[in-house]
Formats: structure tokens, sequence, C-alpha cells
């Protein structure tokens, strides 16, 4: 798509939707500005024991919502079908690490660590793919450049 054509479908889309993502982008940082804020002073509370209440009322509130939308059939697919369940179930530890790590973190006064953690997170993930997945470096680098 060209740059002419990108102008023409930004100019076409509706006004509300086109802020959408910023707004949806300016929550996410704000809730993960103050998310240190609220788990800092949850410091006595094991990290195992937040990350398993994130997960229940997680998982009520999703639930919650696909039975409103009428969408419980995809999840009962998913789990049905043994591959997908796998994938499920590799992400889901691999989340819960990732935040009994980051409570735990929050929890003991390294806020900075944490957050240099994810901010180098997705450079590893890239150099990862091109070592180990032998995916081309430039492909990044024509993206970025593309959006910028």
């Amino acid at each position: 798509m060209s740059t002419d054509d990108s102008k023409q479908v930004a100019a076409t889309a509706p006004p509300g939707e086109d802020r959408s993502g910023l707004l949806a982008a300016l929550t996410a940082f704000v809730i993960w500005g103050v998310l240190p804020l609220y788990l800092r002073p949850l410091g006595e509370v094991p990290a195992l024991q937040i990350t398993a209440h994130r997960i229940v009322e997680s998982c009520l509130l999703v639930f919650a919502w696909l039975a409103f939308k009428g969408q419980l059939g995809a999840v009962r697919s998913a789990l049905a079908d043994p591959v997908s369940r796998r994938r499920l179930i590799a992400s889901t530890l691999m989340i819960s690490i990732n935040w009994i790590v980051y409570v735990w973190a929050v929890g003991n006064g390294h806020v900075v660590d944490a957050s240099l953690g994810y901010f180098i997170n997705p450079l590893v993930s890239v150099l990862m793919g091109i070592i180990v997945l032998g995916v081309n470096g430039w492909v990044y680098w024509k993206v970025w450049h593309r959006r910028t």
C-alpha cells in the first residue's frame, strides 16, 4: 500500500474508530504506570498469591464477557483440540512466571529492574528470532521505517 493509499484509508475511517487505538494505548500505559504504585504496598503478600488472584479474577471477567458476547463456543473448541490445549498451557505457564517475577520484583523494590526487563524483552525476542528461527533482520528494519 502506498502512502497515498494509507492517507486515503485514514481519511475515510470514522473519526471515533481512528482514535480508539490511541485511547487503548494511552489507557494501557497509564495502567502499567500506576500498577507498581498498587503492587508496592502489597509487598508482604506473596507474589504467587497476588498472581493467583489476578488469574482467577481475570478468568471470571473474561468468561463473563465471552458469555455476554455469545463466544464461549470458541473456548470449548480451543480446549477440545489437543494442540491448542498444549499451546494454551505453555503460554499460561510462561505468562504466569512472568507475572510472578514482576509482582515479586515490584514488591521487593526492584521496579526499575523490572521496567528495564520489559524494555529489553522485545529486543531480545527479535534477536532470538534472527538467531534461532533465521528470520531476516531487515524485515524488522523495513517494517519500522514504514511506520515512521
